[in-house]
Parts: C-alpha cells; structure tokens; sequence
C-alpha cells in the first residue's frame, strides 16, 4: 500500500464534466457550483463528496443527496489535481425565532 496520507486513500475523484460551473479558481485549485438544475453527474459527485465527509463529522445524515431538490440549495466542491478536497452547502432556513439582547437579559 503507498505511503498515501489516510485522507487520500478513499478520496472521491472529480473529473472535469461538461457544463460544469466553476466560480474561483486559484494555484490549481477550483470552486464548482452545483444547482438543482447541474447535470445528473455533477448532483451524484457531490452526493458521493458528502456521503465521504460525512464520515468525518458527528452528523448522521450526509449535508447533501442527489434527492435534495430544494432550488435554492448551492453545493461548493473544491477540486485540487482531480480530488475533492472540501464541501460547503447552502440553503436557505425558516427564520424561526427573534430576539434581541434585551429580551435575552430580561428572559423573555
């Protein structure tokens, strides 16, 4: 087996996809954007991304599956030399509740 660090022995890799949209990009490193409306294989390789980091966070759910058709959900993948190297997602909450310092201190 190589002296590989643990990280990339099970590293997902992100080939180059048609019509992918990458937004910054910087000494070899690049940022995709995957929405509801990418392609099949952009919303499986950043399924495949979260399902990998899931195993390295106390969560029990993956942030992201190809299922989630939320339209306003934006998936970031970082490639570094063909591997997925970092994970943010985003999507819009309900605000639920408001509050100010004041109505804190007076516990209300």
């Amino acid at each position: 087996m190589p002296d590989a660090p643990i990280s990339q022995l099970d590293a997902i890799q992100l080939p180059a996809l048609p019509g992918e949209v990458v937004v910054a990009l910087w000494n070899g490193v690049e940022v995709l954007l995957i929405t509801n409306s990418s392609s099949e294989a952009e919303r499986v390789l950043a399924d495949q991304v979260a399902r990998r980091a899931l195993r390295d966070t106390p969560f029990h759910v993956p942030a992201y599956t190809v299922s989630d058709h939320e339209p306003d959900t934006r998936v970031f993948l970082v490639r570094e030399q063909g591997l997925a190297v970092g994970l943010a997602v985003l999507r819009p909450r309900p605000r639920w509740a408001w509050w100010s310092w004041d109505d804190w201190d007076a516990e209300r």
